[in-house]
Order: C-alpha cells, then structure tokens, then sequence
C-alpha cells in the first residue's frame, strides 16, 4: 500500500493516525511514517487495515488492544481464551501483539466470543458452584449415615452389655 493509497484510505473512512496506529497496533511513529513515505505500511498490515474498515461495513473485527483488554477484564490467561475460542496460545499472543488479527470469516464470531466468554465464564462458575454444591450435599448425607450407623452400633453394644451383664 502506498502512501496515497493509505491516506486515501484514511481520508474514506475519517481514520486518524491515531485510529490507525491503536488498529494494528503500531507506534504513532511508525504510522506517520507511513503517512510522509519514509516506510511502506507491510503488506500483512495494509491487508489488516483494509479488512478492518471492511468490517466497519459491518463486519466486527477487533483490535490487538481491545483484545487484551477484554480478556484481561474477563480475568482470562491467553491460555485460558485460547482454549475458549479453539485457537493456540500463539495465536493469541500474535493477535495481542497486533502480529495478525482474527480472519474475517470469524470476525463475527470474534465479537460473539467475548460475550459468549463472558457468559461461558459465568456459566461456567455457576456449574462448579452447583457441582460443589452438590458434592457437599452428598458429603452430608454419607456423613448422616455415618453418624446413624455409629448410633445404631452403640444401641447394639449397649444391649450386648446389658444382656452379658444379665
């Protein structure tokens, strides 16, 4: 992409320099730049940036920061979000790092991902606590029945020591 072609596209979609940098996660500097020729927008980037203006035709695609804020603010590792949305944790490192973005064809699964994550995540607390809630019922209730046998065992025991002492 080219200068021209990069204001061109900013100038379309009213991206400042700002938007674009926090977009693909490149310094201000980098992207201004970019903008007076001194270096060529990497065609990894230029292809980020023309697919996240697509997206704002209606195609949600998130940024590097917006998903590290958004898992951080689910109290998720990258492991953990990783798991959650079927990639590797590399993956995720890279999308953090702004290295590569979520394709397009899981653009919208990406913006249902952090309410599905979210929900997943609750769901998920509200099965242990009921899983452990559960447990704890058992728990009681074999204990219960430990206590009702100990009592029966001594009913028994004082009735052999009444009779042996008879």
């Amino acid at each position: 992409m080219t200068k021209d072609e990069l204001k061109e596209l900013a100038y379309e979609y009213e991206l400042t320099r700002e938007n674009i940098s926090e977009i693909l996660g490149a310094s201000i500097h980098t992207v201004n730049s970019w903008f007076e020729g001194r270096r060529n927008i990497s065609r990894i980037k230029a292809r980020h940036l023309k697919e996240y203006v697509e997206g704002s035709k209606g195609t949600f695609i998130i940024t590097s920061k917006e998903i590290k804020i958004q898992r951080q603010k689910l109290g998720l590792s990258q492991s953990e979000l990783a798991d959650c949305i079927g990639v590797t944790i590399r993956t995720v490192q890279n999308y953090e790092a702004g290295e590569t973005i979520p394709k397009s064809k899981y653009s919208s699964l990406q913006r249902t991902l952090f309410k599905e994550v979210e929900n997943s995540t609750f769901n998920k607390d509200e099965n242990q606590d009921k899983s452990i809630s559960s447990q704890l019922e058992n728990i009681q209730d074999a204990l219960n029945q430990i206590v009702l046998d100990i009592n029966s065992i001594k009913i028994r025991l004082n009735k052999l020591e009444v009779a042996n002492k008879s």
